[in-house]
């Protein structure tokens, strides 16, 4: 028989980012602020490449004391109130500081296989990047880099397909294909970068592969990509 199983809700922002940068997961009650550390690294696109720790009620956990978060260190040992906060911080040279928050506990009708992200905004800042200001700096540049004469050739390019005689082959109404197709990547990648996106089921994919023990939920996609060739 499945045993009714207990989770926290936590809300997790990263702050002095503009856009907001947060999410929202379903955790464990037992989850060790060790797994703690690996799931926000998923849930924010982080590369586990920086020392961190977490600071609970002024106590530190991690970082240059590993030996202070041991895996039986767990959530529910901290019996945290209603809308409590505390910090993870990654990278101690840089700034990157993420708020949690504890929102709730909710009894599910059985545990989760993993974490679950239920909400999120934002793509958060990549791991090249060593403070805010740099994150607010590189994604200005690449918002004000429009592909326009991407789109407008790409435009030009299905018009004539649409217009194309019965005679005419596809290749013939395109013309240069590897233009075409050099056009179609840069437009791509510059909507990967479009800092609205946020693929809430690309999350969720790597948090089952960490609970099953698969290294590929250490695999980041770059959602910087910046086009080049």
């Amino acid at each position: 028989m499945v045993k009714p199983a207990t989770v926290r809700q936590l809300h997790i922002l990263l702050h002095d980012v503009e856009p907001a940068v947060w999410r929202r997961l379903l955790v464990s009650a037992d989850t060790s602020l060790a797994r703690l550390h690996c799931i926000v690294q998923i849930a924010f696109g982080w590369s586990d490449v920086r020392r961190h720790h977490f600071v609970i009620r002024g106590k530190h956990y991690g970082g240059t004391q590993p030996s202070t978060m041991p895996e039986s260190a767990d959530l529910a040992a901290f019996d945290f109130r209603s809308k409590e906060r505390f910090l993870y911080q990654y990278g101690f040279s840089d700034e990157w500081r993420h708020q949690v928050r504890f929102e709730g506990a909710h009894v599910l009708a059985e545990s989760p296989a993993s974490a679950v992200c239920i909400a999120g905004v934002h793509v958060g800042p990549s791991d090249e990047v060593a403070r805010p200001r740099d994150h607010a700096d590189r994604l200005s540049r690449r918002l004000g880099d429009s592909p326009w004469a991407e789109r407008l050739y790409i435009e030009h390019v299905l018009t004539r397909l649409a217009h194309a005689q019965g005679d005419e082959t596809v290749r013939q109404a395109v013309g240069d294909v590897d233009a075409f197709a050099l056009a179609v990547h840069r437009l791509g990648a510059h909507n990967r970068s479009d800092p609205n996106r946020f693929d809430r089921h690309k999350v969720n994919r790597r948090l089952r592969a960490f609970a099953d023990g698969n290294e590929q939920w250490r695999e980041v996609d770059d959602d910087y990509d910046s086009g080049d060739d």
